[in-house]
């Protein structure tokens, strides 16, 4: 592979377009950019290059669409279950969803308010924020049961209703996605979209 490198490079080596190739002593090569890079490696390996970032790209879309922002809802599975509560004690259960560190249905004491019950599922994740919890809950009125949303920003918790912190059966309780780490990935996936052109052209280049 030296070999047939330093070759290519030697070709190369007149061209202006070319001149981040450097043959060293003894075979070897410094690529100096990413147009030299793609210009000298067999077409297969642009191929393989092109691969990777494809399934970081699609890797990355996936995330964002489980966090929300590139699709309607997020819903989030949860399996475990929990119990914090002593025997014989009135207890009710709740859901955790989102972006908590142990998600699941939890039978806790009916005394275990809303910051009692994320400490016990382990707190936000590195993606997750306490300054946007939304808690869906069933409603009665006039014999009907309704739906009801309200949201809980923990970061200012001197500023909620100890109403609000009062948890009932039945509650699902969802951590919201940072805002930071949204941006991050969309970030991530322009960056990958940008490195897969680059590479698609250079590859139709050096076809020519």
């Amino acid at each position: 592979m030296n070999e047939m490198l330093a070759k290519k490079a030697s070709d190369f080596a007149g061209e202006k377009q070319h001149s981040g190739v450097a043959p060293l002593p003894g075979g070897g090569l410094i690529l100096l950019s990413l147009p030299s890079i793609l210009h000298v490696l067999p077409t297969h390996c642009l191929a393989v290059a092109v691969s990777f970032f494809s399934f970081h790209l699609v890797t990355q879309m996936n995330h964002l669409g489980q966090s929300g922002l590139l699709s309607a809802t997020s819903v989030q599975k949860t399996t475990s279950n929990y119990c914090f509560a002593k025997p014989n004690e009135l207890t009710i259960v709740v859901n955790v969803i989102g972006n908590v560190t142990r998600p699941g249905r939890y039978e806790i004491s009916k005394s275990i308010d809303l910051v009692n019950l994320i400490a016990l599922a382990g707190g936000a994740t590195v993606d997750g924020t306490l300054s946007e919890i939304k808690i869906t809950r069933l409603l009665e009125a006039e014999g009907r049961i309704t739906r009801g949303e309200f949201e809980v920003d923990l970061d200012e918790i001197a500023k909620v209703k100890p109403q609000d912190l009062v948890l009932s059966p039945g509650d699902v309780v969802q951590i919201g996605y940072s805002s930071w780490t949204t941006w991050r990935d969309v970030f991530t996936v322009l960056v990958s979209a940008a490195v897969i052109v680059t590479a698609v052209s250079y590859v139709a280049i050096a076809r020519q």
